[in-house]
């Protein structure tokens, strides 16, 4: 994980977190979950660059 975007997973795992409000949970989760999949794809997008 980027140093840059600590604050916005800190967000998320807090709202993940959250067992009072379900909604926020879900929301956090869902966030964290669309955030790995963009690193994932980052990820993926820089190493094809560096292999081709």
């Amino acid at each position: 994980m980027p140093y840059a975007d600590r604050g916005r997973f800190r967000a998320w795992t807090r709202d993940a977190a959250d067992l009072t409000d379900r909604a926020r949970s879900e929301r956090g989760v869902g966030d964290l979950f669309s955030y790995g999949l963009d690193l994932a794809l980052a990820v993926g997008t820089l190493a094809l660059h560096l292999a081709g």
